[in-house]
């Protein structure tokens, strides 16, 4: 579902980060992200959550909501730099715009509903003073994939959802 390119030097800065938070996000701090950023979509939580061996979501059937699936890999978030409540947050405010935009008639294409939910993070950090520098920062490093935008564009429009939350 999802491709990711880590930066070499990651693991040194991981290691002293876990020095202070703990080197592993709990299922009880994926959950409560869940249940937060549903709340800010006004959306029920997804059908059913678990842990595996990759971070996403399946939304089946296109009309519904409440059938999405929610995947999540602990390691592989902490991989990427999400750690903290703020990144967490944010990864599952992305999650939770796949799941807002299912069944609309929007005509994106993958790279723009992938924009479309780096955005959504974005306002919803701006409207809630969450830090975003972490999750840019583990964006920025992600090549371009066939169904994701390079990580700089996505940082930067991560960036332009802060700026219009704050503007409005």
């Amino acid at each position: 579902m999802f491709e990711f390119n880590i930066y070499d030097n990651f693991d040194m800065l991981f290691d002293s980060i876990g020095q202070w938070y703990g080197n592993e996000l709990t299922n009880e701090m994926i959950q409560q992200s869940v249940m937060d950023s549903c709340n800010f979509f006004h959306l029920e939580e997804p059908s059913f959550m678990m842990e595996s061996d990759t971070t996403g979501l399946y939304t089946n059937l296109s009309f519904s909501q409440m059938d999405d699936v929610l995947v999540y890999n602990p390691n592989q978030l902490w991989e990427l730099g999400i750690t903290g409540k703020d990144r967490l947050g944010l990864v599952m405010t992305y999650d939770g715009t796949h799941r807002m935009l299912q069944g609309m008639d929007t005509g994106y294409d993958s790279h723009q509903e992938e924009l479309c939910c780096d955005f959504m993070s974005g306002v919803r950090a701006g409207l809630n003073d969450m830090d975003v520098d972490g999750l840019k920062y583990s964006l920025s490093g992600l090549e371009e994939t066939d169904t994701h935008p390079a990580g700089e564009l996505r940082a930067e429009t991560v960036q332009q959802g802060v700026d219009f939350a704050n503007e409005y």
